[in-house]
């Protein structure tokens, strides 16, 4: 009897391939990407290590993943040839990677401060000579998204024990609170005209 767990299901931005993570190879967590018309399915990261916190770059044409498959968790962008390119290269902890609207750009969180920030590195290069970081302001934030214009990046940021979605401008560095504490609120994510923002909470006041 087959005993695996399909999750995390994400369209390709050109609406031809679902992504989404699998068990089925085995104990540790692959990326699989299936053709939504075929039903043809590939296990696009075969390796050791957990594959996960996956994003479509806004081509469809590579897919940015956290992957533990060289001892600690690392970004790494994957193509639909199968080549693999590891971004980052640090002994502490680099996940959550989201694409700018452009593609030329990747948001991630790591804690190579200490405590976890987000950063911003080039999406050819990694973290080489590009990286950035964005957040000063608190000791926990995670969860970054781009806005639709590349302005923006909402993220969760930890605010007196609940997490809250806050939005910094990359332009002015202002950085806005959007929920107030009471709740926990995480997982941003924008609408397609930049103006609303969903997210998950764990309840409503």
């Amino acid at each position: 009897t087959e005993n695996f767990e399909d999750h995390g299901p994400m369209w390709s931005p050109d609406g031809k391939n679902i992504a989404f993570l699998s068990t089925r190879g085995g104990d540790d967590i692959d990326i699989y990407v299936i053709d939504a018309d075929s039903k043809e399915e590939t296990n696009i990261t075969v390796s050791q290590g957990n594959d996960y916190d996956y994003a479509w770059s806004p081509d469809g044409k590579k897919i940015a993943f956290t992957s533990s498959k060289d001892g600690n968790p690392e970004i790494y962008i994957i193509d639909a040839k199968g080549n693999i390119q590891r971004l980052t290269h640090f002994r502490g902890i680099d996940t959550s990677p989201t694409w700018s609207p452009d593609g030329k750009k990747i948001a991630f969180t790591s804690d190579r401060s200490g405590t976890p920030q987000i950063y911003i590195m080039d999406a050819e290069k990694g973290e080489k000579k590009t990286i950035k970081r964005i957040t000063f302001e608190r000791s926990y934030n995670d969860q970054p998204a781009w806005s639709p214009k590349g302005d923006k990046i909402a993220y969760s940021s930890l605010i007196e024990d609940s997490s809250q979605i806050v939005i910094k401008d990359l332009k002015s560095g202002e950085v806005v609170q959007l929920t107030k504490k009471g709740s926990s609120y995480e997982s941003p994510t924008w609408s397609p005209n930049g103006c609303f923002l969903a997210f998950a909470t764990t309840g409503l006041n």
